[in-house]
């Protein structure tokens, strides 16, 4: 995948910045959880899995917010949305791509977790 910083005429910056932003925190963030897991810190790696759980919906809700607003000038909106679609499809372009597919798993995988944690013996 390809990725390019080129500026289009009339973009708003505040969700290519913000995404951005969010997807490098969640990639930090991630590796500061199994650096802490491999050291036996359980409340650290809890307080982190919560984080990294607000972020993947953060940027679930960012992209929402795209496909609603009809941002074309993001390539993954362009090519998962169109005008005429209603807004219920436009809500399932979210995950149509594979990048929103394996988003919306992280997410989805995110909130189970805590359940299966109750039902085996784990310190984390």
């Amino acid at each position: 995948m390809e990725v390019s910083f080129n500026v289009i005429e009339g973009e708003n910056h505040l969700f290519r910045y913000s995404g951005l932003f969010i997807q490098v925190l969640f990639i930090f963030t991630c590796i500061l959880g199994v650096v802490y897991a491999l050291k036996g810190k359980a409340r650290l790696v809890r307080l982190l899995y919560i984080a990294t759980m607000a972020q993947s919906g953060l940027l679930i809700s960012l992209l929402f917010v795209m496909f609603l607003s009809n941002r074309f000038e993001y390539r993954y909106v362009w090519e998962h949305s169109s005008v005429h679609l209603p807004w219920y499809f436009k809500i399932a372009g979210i995950w149509e791509g594979q990048e929103g597919s394996f988003l919306l798993w992280a997410f989805t995988t995110s909130l189970f977790i805590p359940v299966i944690f109750r039902y085996i013996d784990v310190n984390v």
